[in-house]
């Protein structure tokens, strides 16, 4: 008896000697020609996918007991929203697993790892305190030293910090104490160029 690939025997069924029938469970068999890797990403990784995503080359690295790093690729998105976890799966292949067509560690099936791949590049994305942002709104002082809201978007929580795609440029000025009570068109005392910024209200003079 001859499995048609590769093959890891899991379990065994019949022993020397034993006589079996058509359509008898001898053993079970896993191929090892390749491997697939499921891969969870929550929904607020999404936005840094790349746009195509199958195709895309990973590293799969394995720790502890063994440890390796592998080349894969991902082959399909299995397009289901985990009712669980709210995450959606990827799905890396990984060729020759068990490293019998070369001399690269094995990496066998159940084994823990981490993967790595390229995400999309985002343009334009600030990295803001979270303390700053207010009711989706940072405070920015204008060309007349006065104390204006802007609206942002907020594309990813990481941390401590927010990173904002829209709302605030290149050049504004971000205030980084505002006031218990701010109120549009405060006049900003500025400390100096590297301390935080204060606001009052009423006129003031540098």
């Amino acid at each position: 008896m001859e499995a048609p690939y590769d093959a890891l025997v899991v379990s065994r069924n019949i022993g020397v000697g034993q006589y079996i029938t058509a359509g008898s469970q001898v053993a079970e068999i896993n191929n090892i020609e390749h491997a697939e890797v499921m891969v969870p990403i929550a929904g607020f990784d999404a936005p840094f996918l790349p746009k195509d995503i199958e195709g895309v080359s990973a590293e799969i690295i394995a720790k502890g007991r063994i440890e390796a790093i592998r080349e894969g690729e991902i082959v399909r998105d299995l397009g289901v929203v985990d009712s669980a976890t709210r995450m959606v799966n990827m799905v890396i292949r990984i060729d020759d697993p068990y490293g019998l067509k070369s001399n690269l560690t094995p990496l066998p099936f159940g084994s823990y790892v981490e993967v790595q791949f390229n995400g999309r590049t985002v343009d334009n994305l600030f990295q803001v305190p979270q303390e700053l942002v207010i009711d989706e709104r940072v405070w920015v002082v204008d060309p007349e030293d006065k104390l204006i809201p802007k609206p942002v978007h907020v594309l990813r929580e990481e941390q401590a910090n927010f990173f904002i795609d829209s709302g605030i440029e290149n050049g504004d000025e971000l205030v980084l104490t505002v006031p218990e009570f701010p109120q549009i068109g405060m006049t900003v005392i500025r400390v100096n160029d590297e301390a935080d910024v204060l606001a009052q209200q009423g006129e003031a003079s540098e």
